[in-house]
């Protein structure tokens, strides 16, 4: 029997990337006959609407994409004491009008749908009497009996037998500090709507906590929490259109022509970053041997001293790496997702501060390298040739390409929100 038709509201921050899983979710909600509004920056509009989701602008002092260097990409950024502390520190203005936000569209709504990096948004929904659930983008934060927090791993000369006490201290001690940092930035706007002080950002997050990552290809090391759930991917398909289809058409001629297209996705790099970054790029890469950048917030024109470097300009990534053979990207998710869904081998550039999820996840799918954060410029080229001369690692790609297309992550991640009520 189908489940009755439900309203979700999505709320989602920072970046076009961060949005793209809810994107996606919104689309299968429609597809199986609920209602989905997202709630976002109002320079989101236009991409919320055409893929079919209603829109309620965030007014808030959220930076725009793209305004910030890429601090993941400098090779000497200055360290914070958490990233959460540090995300949240640019975001905090904007969390009273947020919560303004939440709870003017709530009501109107059957559920609330959000990030893992911003779970006090429960406390509003709980005080609307709506369920509320978190989209996990990676199991990193997820507290698995048998593994610890990433950056608190057990000593070396710690016995095995006291693992399981160790995990669970340190988890214990993360989730502390978790809620300590919510509290700091958004205590006073959740304390000034009466809404209480935030709890439970690892134990007890949400009604339901949606790890949007296969569980066929990178199973959970555990026992699942009780709430949590693997989905799979969660990838939103972007409709075609003519200003897309020329943007591509020279990557397209290559790939047709059989030449190996390369692409080098930075959807976070800035116009401040893109210069130094990409002249080291540029003075390693050979010439004649093409290279697709797609840096949408960059602002990049081609060279005419240099025809085989390609910039697209703002086109969907999905669309984009059909025409690769191989992506380098920094290691964000929807660009992860992408790659991986349309079967192409990756090289990541890790982050030089904190590290991420996917730098060794996907290494040991087989389906990934990683590169020296301070001098992957010039290790770029050996990278790609070794890469795609491992034919053993191109037919690895296929094969989780359609493990990932069966899986179907939107399909599932509908199914579990509406368990959020009993039958």
């Amino acid at each position: 029997m189908p489940a009755p038709p439900r309203r979700f509201l999505l709320v989602a921050l920072v970046s076009t990337a961060d949005l793209a899983p809810f994107i996606a979710l919104g689309a299968a909600l429609r597809a199986d006959g609920h209602e989905a509004t997202l709630l976002a920056d109002s320079s989101f509009s236009a991409l919320a609407e055409s893929s079919g989701l209603a829109f309620a602008p965030l007014l808030s002092p959220i930076p725009p994409p793209g305004q910030n260097p890429s601090p993941e990409l400098s090779l000497e950024a200055p360290l914070e004491p958490h990233p959460l502390a540090a995300l949240y520190t640019g975001l905090a203005p904007g969390f009273a009008p947020l919560l303004d936000a939440v709870a003017a569209h709530l009501p109107n709504h059957d559920a609330l749908i959000t990030s893992r990096l911003f779970p006090f948004l429960k406390n509003a929904a709980r005080a609307a009497g709506r369920p509320c659930a978190i989209l996990a983008l990676d199991p990193d934060g997820i507290p698995f009996a048998q593994t610890a927090p990433t950056d608190s791993p057990p000593p070396a000369w710690l016995p095995r037998l006291l693992h399981a006490s160790y995990c669970r201290s340190a988890w214990r001690a993360h989730e502390l500090q978790l809620d300590q940092i919510v509290n700091r930035f958004a205590g006073p706007a959740l304390q000034a709507r009466q809404l209480g002080k935030f709890r439970g950002f690892l134990g007890q997050p949400t009604d339901r906590v949606l790890v949007a990552v296969s569980p066929a290809l990178l199973p959970p090391p555990g026992p699942l929490p009780v709430s949590s759930v693997y989905t799979g991917f969660l990838l939103a398909s972007s409709p075609s259109d003519a200003v897309t289809r020329a943007r591509l058409e020279p990557i397209a001629a290559l790939a047709h022509a059989g030449s190996p297209v390369p692409v080098l996705a930075l959807p976070r790099l800035s116009n401040d970053a893109a210069t130094p970054l990409l002249r080291r790029v540029l003075a390693a890469w050979p010439r004649d041997f093409p290279l697709v950048i797609h840096a949408p917030h960059a602002h990049l024109t081609p060279n005419p001293q240099r025809p085989e470097i390609l910039f697209p300009g703002p086109v969907p990534e999905n669309e984009l790496f059909n025409h690769a053979t191989i992506v380098i990207h920094d290691g964000r998710y929807a660009t992860t997702a992408a790659a991986l869904y349309a079967g192409r081998a990756q090289i990541i550039l890790p982050p030089a501060r904190y590290p991420s999820y996917w730098t060794t996840a996907l290494p040991r799918l087989g389906v990934a390298r990683v590169l020296n954060p301070a001098a992957w410029p010039e290790q770029l080229v050996a990278a790609v040739d070794s890469t795609l001369r491992d034919v053993p690692g191109v037919r690895r790609v296929a094969e989780c390409a359609c493990t990932i297309r069966a899986e179907n992550g939107p399909a599932r991640a509908v199914t579990e929100l509406e368990k959020l009520w009993p039958a």
